[in-house]
């Protein structure tokens, strides 16, 4: 999981769409 930044670009976009959409 450590040195996964495709992984964390995923979430961390998720985590912006889950905040911009409420």
């Amino acid at each position: 999981m450590k040195g996964d930044p495709a992984i964390i670009r995923t979430l961390n976009a998720i985590l912006t769409n889950e905040l911009t959409a409420v």
